[in-house]
């Protein structure tokens, strides 16, 4: 009888536990689905122009990511159908996240390029998709 009151105390604090939230991984939207530490995905979901390929990250945690990558940019010229698909090593560095839905994703991305990459400067910040389109 004595353990009684010693049970219902556990219960109690177990079930006021139970309701606390664990933050979830930030995730990157890849135009697809969302994904944590991706090793690939494009911050152009319309056409592709640019994908980064090969993606190595040092550094996840819930405000930014660090990593190096390969960057596959079109240089879409004469135009983008025709254009060379040109790749360069690059640091990337995700950023800003946002909530959407049940989620946490990252909704920017700055790019250093580490070899010259003709038409980009050598550094620079994107916004990403963090949802479907029309959502």
């Amino acid at each position: 009888m004595k353990r009684l009151p010693l049970l219902l105390g556990l219960a109690l604090v177990a079930g006021s536990l139970s309701g606390c939230a664990v933050s979830s991984p930030v995730q990157v939207f890849d135009c697809v689905k969302y994904v944590e530490k991706p090793r690939e995905f494009t911050p152009y979901c319309a056409d592709s122009g640019q994908v980064f390929t090969k993606i190595k990250w040092s550094q996840w945690g819930q405000d930014s990511a660090v990593g190096t990558a390969v960057a596959r940019t079109n240089t879409c010229e004469p135009t983008c159908a025709a254009g060379k698909v040109l790749s360069t090593p690059v640091e990337i560095r995700l950023g800003k996240p946002a909530k959407v839905a049940n989620k946490s994703a990252f909704s920017s991305v700055t790019v250093v390029y580490l070899k010259h990459l003709v038409g980009h400067p050598k550094r620079e910040t994107l916004d990403l998709i963090i949802q479907p389109m029309g959502e």
